[in-house]
């Protein structure tokens, strides 16, 4: 999948027609998936992103922030996500 970035064009996520097509996924774990892959880096060139909040994500999806949760437990279950922590070096704890 490749995420586009130019000033003259607007941004884009390429979705492959096998993930489209995919009957291991549901439609709610295909549409987190395309969302959260909006905010993956794919280069040292792009910006770090910060990654929606369950709140955020509901909003986008249009889906329930209790499915939100749910769904994104089931993508960890199949391991096509993992959850881990970063510090922000310009925060202080």
């Amino acid at each position: 999948m490749d995420i586009l970035y130019s000033k003259n064009v607007r941004s884009f996520t390429m979705l492959h027609t096998d993930f489209l097509d995919c009957e291991m996924l549901n439609s709610n774990e295909k549409i987190l998936l395309a969302i959260l892959m909006r905010y993956d880096s794919y280069g040292k060139n792009n910006p770090p992103t910060t990654f929606p909040s369950f709140a955020g994500l509901a909003r986008k999806s249009g889906l329930a922030e209790k499915v939100v949760k749910i769904t994104l437990k089931a993508l960890e279950e199949k391991q096509l996500i993992c959850k881990y922590i970063c510090k922000n070096k310009w925060r202080s704890t």
